[in-house]
């Protein structure tokens, strides 16, 4: 039985953001407006020194509502904003989302049925990747789609269950606590870590295929790619740091970079081992060309599916190069150990 608004717990919202003045009113717009007692939310948002107008846009929201305040983060990156918004909340939920994702008005209440029916320590959903210009819904189509993200269920959908990790998530304060908090190593890839943590303690995490927060990608070709590049970088980056926060789709398009490689200098060295090269390229180009044509119809991108068929690819190798790179760079000195971090309020 869902609770009465009386008895509804507390739940502080927290953003870690840096430059996103494109998409932060829209976003700001669709935390006030949650189905959840005004009295019962605080919203932090933790600015990394930005030099848009992300604080200015700020300010005018907070001078509107006063649940709303801003921190400044001198460290600049995700997580050493979230371990201060941690400090600085005042309830025992947490909900973790981004200054370039729009929630649902029932988006609290859902998760928060679902964490008591499952007891889960983190509770989120299934992300709609969307975009307002032609190339920013290419973009959208190919994170939405296996072929391009793999079996992450957090974009490409699937049942209800138990997952290694959620994204816009409900979290237990006390969960993220014991699991150490935010690593402030890592300027990526730090959902990753944390959830192995909180999975090595017991810490367990639910995606619940009917809470749908939108998601509002990047609208440019080197956007994307930026963003493979950094995925790709750090993931690997993080496993050298001796976390285990990641799963075999992480590693795919460094296979297949690798792979590539070695058949064509097989190729060139011995022309007779070139088939073995075709045949690799052509089970890929035809799986890229089934999956674009399948992204396009289902996005209703029709005469862009030349353009997903040349996304894919250039998403897929620009991952795997990243990986390799990353593989080859020693950790940065302060980056080889997790920083000791005090979360006390």
């Amino acid at each position: 039985m869902p609770l009465q608004n009386d008895d509804l717990p507390g739940i502080s919202i927290i953003l870690a953001l840096r430059n996103e003045e494109e998409h932060l009113a829209c976003c700001l717009q669709s935390l006030v407006d949650l189905d959840y007692p005004p009295d019962k939310t605080e919203i932090l948002l933790v600015d990394g020194m930005s030099t848009d107008r992300t604080a200015e846009i700020i300010d005018r929201w907070a001078k509107a509502d006063q649940r709303i305040r801003r921190l400044q983060n001198p460290g600049k990156i995700v997580s050493t904003g979230m371990n201060l918004g941690l400090r600085e909340s005042r309830f025992d939920l947490v909900l973790w989302t981004s200054g370039h994702t729009l929630l649902r008005p029932d988006h609290l209440r859902k998760c928060l049925d679902t964490m008591r029916r499952t007891e889960a320590a983190a509770v989120g959903g299934v992300l709609e990747t969307v975009a307002f210009s032609w190339i920013g819904k290419i973009n959208a189509a190919v994170l939405s789609s296996s072929f391009g993200v793999g079996n992450a269920r957090h974009r490409i959908g699937g049942q209800s269950g138990w997952v290694p990790a959620v994204t816009m998530a409900l979290y237990r304060k006390e969960s993220i606590l014991a699991a150490g908090g935010f690593n402030e190593s890592l300027p990526r890839s730090q959902d990753n870590d944390l959830h192995n943590r909180m999975n090595q303690i017991g810490a367990r995490s639910y995606m619940d295929a009917g809470v749908r927060p939108t998601y509002l990608c990047r609208e440019t070709f080197w956007g994307l790619l930026r963003q493979a590049w950094n995925n790709g970088y750090w993931n690997v980056m993080l496993t050298k740091m001796k976390s285990r926060g990641l799963n075999l789709r992480h590693f795919v398009p460094m296979a297949f970079v690798l792979v590539l490689l070695l058949l064509t200098v097989m190729a060139a060295l011995q022309p007779q081992s070139g088939i073995v090269l075709i045949v690799f390229a052509a089970i890929y180009l035809a799986a890229d060309l089934v999956a674009s044509a399948f992204a396009g119809i289902r996005r209703s991108l029709l005469w862009q599916i030349p353009l997903l068929f040349f996304w894919f690819l250039a998403l897929h190798m620009t991952y795997g190069v990243a990986s390799w790179a990353a593989l080859f760079r020693r950790i940065p000195a302060h980056r080889a150990k997790v920083r000791d971090t005090d979360l006390s309020s």
